[in-house]
Formats: C-alpha cells, structure tokens, sequence
C-alpha cells in the first residue's frame, strides 16, 4: 500500500505496520528509478498515521499565533481527511 499525502509525506506499509515517510522534494530517484523516501514514523493503524502527521505538521508550521495554528490545523485535516478517508 502507498497512500500519497501531499508533496512531503506518503503511508507505506508491511504485513506488521504502517510506516509514515518523508517525500523527497523534487522526488529524487534511486537506481531503479523509484522515488526515494524516508521513514519519519512507526505505527499501527490509519488513524495514528493521521494524529501523527497532524501533529508533526503543526510542529513545522510557521504560524505564531494561535488563529494562524488553527487556520493551519484545518488546513491539514483536510488535506490528510481527503487523502486517507477516515
């Protein structure tokens, strides 16, 4: 399963976990000619693939205040809702 999230993160996963990685920008290729990507998270379900992506993005923000976090916080939900379809 490969699940693209936007331009920086994407969902894999094995028989045992999800794994959430970083996109390289632009997409970098390996010898095969496949994008390459690094893991950023270990975890169980879909759902804390989305609370984990949420919260890292929040902590990349830029905002500096708190209307502009939450403006921001809705921006991502819906981003991360429209790709994952919780």
């Amino acid at each position: 399963m490969k699940i693209i999230i936007n331009d920086k993160y994407c969902i894999t996963s094995d028989s045992a976990q999800m794994i959430v990685n970083q996109r390289s920008i632009p997409p970098k290729l390996d010898d095969k000619g496949e994008e390459i990507v690094k893991a950023v998270g270990y975890l169980s379900t879909l759902a804390q693939c989305y609370k984990f992506l949420l919260h890292r993005q929040i902590r990349e923000s830029k905002a500096s205040g708190f209307k502009e976090i939450m403006e921001e916080v809705g921006r991502i939900e819906k981003e991360l809702t429209e790709s994952i379809r919780i």
